[in-house]
């Protein structure tokens, strides 16, 4: 497809301010001549100069297409004479080459860019005809997805009529399922508890199995949302109080995160008043099992001494995982019913490197076996803890401490991380408006791209 739009780049670009009304003449798909206006200087020139400067790599178009099917249109452009057209058009697949023409006449004719057609609407028949052509499929989008809005049973019939294969048939596969809204939660800029948060819902989560959402916000509470049918979801229970004060009822302080268990029958929030939150589902109502850490807390032995910026939880809810200000990662284990902690992962308010990061933690990630950690803070950097036996260990940092080369890493504050189930890819995105992914790669791996044995 990329080399459709570097031919019409090519076709657009040959147009100067010189440029005058000439006409060419090319055959129909009956073999008559007829004649079409080009806005070109040199009716041949362009196409000429882009055999010369591309040689034998020539940019076809439609496919099928070979050299010598351009040189014919070259000098077919270039005679006046009818019997050399009509011995000229004998070489050449006339229908596609009379659509071909069609297309780049709408282009330099009526001046049109290529975002032009991508944001024209065509109609259903013109949309199988130029798809026969292979025509660069990205032209339709607008068009498919126009079809799909307000006639569905027309997209359908097109998507059976295609053939298997068939460009314009994958993109309109692709555009299906479609994205809308089936519901909002609460409503927006909301002041009444009982329809929603009251607050900014800074974090959200989902049940494996698609049935309970957790929404944690500004006004201090989680809201479990349940799925009441098919189309409907409503507020199951709010977990803590609007504004809260009362540590015994929830959180006292913004909840920054969320997470639920696998089996959905286990909330995690981490807060703005330095603590998680366990939340358990016992019946059909939830219960605040364990506070993790104390409310407004100094002590690093108890655990964060500065906002829960980020918790996670493993498969087997086993293992909480909390990320704050105080720069560090708490590991909390599972013990008898009660949580513990297990480990903290750097030092409180550190700034040496080699021990954690230097900055506030914004965002942690846990693999699905529990044996890896990533986390992300404002210091610039990713680090992968790595379990060994019941040790953490700092196993790699991804980029550098406050980095200003993109070549290495992010530039700018980390604030969300996550991990694939598998453990071997790693995505961060920061405050310097990127995502990087990054990729694990063995020894072997790398020796063999960088051509050493």
């Amino acid at each position: 497809m990329k080399k459709l739009f570097l031919l019409l780049v090519i076709f657009i670009g040959c147009m100067g301010q010189e440029a005058a009304f000439v006409q060419f003449r090319l055959g129909n798909e009956n073999g008559e001549i007829i004649e079409i206006p080009q806005i070109v200087v040199d009716k041949s020139t362009y196409l000429a100069d882009m055999l010369e400067t591309m040689g034998e790599e020539v940019p076809l178009l439609p496919p099928g297409f070979d050299r010598e099917d351009i040189d014919n249109i070259v000098n077919y452009m270039q005679t006046e004479d009818v019997t050399e057209h009509k011995a000229l058009l004998a070489r050449l697949d006339r229908g596609r080459l009379h659509n071909f023409l069609r297309l780049l006449d709408a282009l330099l004719f009526e001046e049109r860019t290529i975002q032009d057609l991508k944001d024209h609407v065509f109609d259903m028949e013109t949309i199988k005809e130029l798809s026969a052509l292979g025509i660069a499929c990205e032209l339709f989008e607008k068009s498919l997805k126009h079809l799909i809005n307000t006639d569905k049973k027309a997209a359908c019939k097109l998507y059976f009529e295609l053939e298997d294969g068939n460009q314009i048939k994958n993109l309109l596969g692709n555009l299906f399922p479609l994205w809308q809204i089936q519901q909002r939660l609460g409503q927006v800029n909301n002041q009444d508890p009982s329809v929603g948060h009251i607050g900014t819902v800074y974090s959200v989560a989902v049940s494996a199995d698609g049935q309970t959402i957790v929404s944690g916000a500004g006004d201090n509470t989680v809201i479990v949302w349940q799925k009441k049918d098919v189309d409907e979801w409503q507020i199951q229970q709010r977990l803590g109080q609007v504004n809260n004060q009362d540590p015994s009822v929830g959180h006292i302080g913004t909840v920054y995160s969320v997470a639920v268990s696998a089996d959905g029958q286990t909330i995690v929030s981490g807060s703005g008043d330095r603590t998680v939150i366990v939340w358990q589902k016992h019946g059909e109502q939830w219960h605040m099992i364990q506070r993790l850490g104390e409310v407004g807390n100094k002590n690093p032995e108890v655990g964060h001494t500065s906002l829960v910026r980020s918790v996670a939880l493993s498969a087997d809810g086993e293992t909480i995982v909390s990320g704050s200000w105080d720069n560090t990662v708490i590991v909390w284990q599972e013990d008898g019913g009660q949580w513990q902690l297990r480990r903290r992962l750097g030092q409180e308010y550190n700034d040496d490197p080699s021990i954690g990061h230097t900055d506030d933690v914004e965002s942690v990630s846990l693999s699905a076996d529990g044996q890896m950690i990533v986390s992300g803070s404002s210091d610039f950097t990713v680090i992968i803890w790595q379990k060994h036996g019941e040790q953490w260990q700092l196993r790699r940092r991804l980029g550098q401490e406050y980095n200003q080369d993109p070549s290495i890493g992010h530039t700018n504050d980390v604030e969300s991380v996550s991990l694939s189930a598998d453990g071997q890819m790693i995505v961060s995105g920061s405050r310097d408006n990127t995502v990087i992914v990054w990729q694990k790669e063995s020894l072997e791996d790398y020796c063999a791209e960088m051509e050493i044995s």
